[in-house]
């Protein structure tokens, strides 16, 4: 079950913006799969956390990743569970579940190509993930794509 979150995050708020000019889209990806991982842990939606650490110190990509991720929660993770052959959804490592979160939000809702947006998940696949979880996060994406785009 999904609840609010009442104290405080534990993600800087610092790390959002950088003296006031937007991130690179890479940085506020990082920043949105950040914020996902913290409303995992606590068992919230991720826009509850974005509102603890405060909407105006986020940048506008993060703000929009986080809202879609949340609004789209549920049929998000239905579609990680229905493409996770051989893994029960409950199991698979939490980063790459948020990795999945953000870039199948910006799959369905974005308006990058399918390959920026596999591309770009795969490589901060790499750097924030296990390495070994590029294929799985490859697979996923792609499998989502060719259900929900390629009709």
């Amino acid at each position: 079950m999904i609840h609010a979150v009442e104290s405080e995050s534990n993600i800087k708020k610092t790390t959002f913006k950088r003296a006031n000019k937007p991130l690179s889209r890479r940085d506020a990806r990082i920043s949105a799969i950040s914020i996902c991982y913290e409303a995992s842990m606590k068992n919230t939606l991720p826009i509850e956390i974005a509102k603890v650490i405060g909407l105006e110190s986020l940048d506008s990509l993060t703000i929009e990743i986080v809202q879609g991720v949340s609004d789209e929660f549920d049929s998000i993770n239905e579609m990680i569970s229905n493409h996770s052959v051989r893994w029960e959804s409950d199991r698979l490592p939490v980063v790459e579940v948020c990795i999945l979160q953000c870039a199948i939000f910006e799959l369905l809702g974005g308006d990058n190509t399918v390959g920026t947006v596999i591309n770009e998940a795969v490589e901060l696949t790499k750097h924030l993930a296990l390495p070994e979880s590029t294929n799985y996060i490859n697979g996923i994406l792609s499998a989502v794509a060719n259900e929900y785009l390629n009709k």
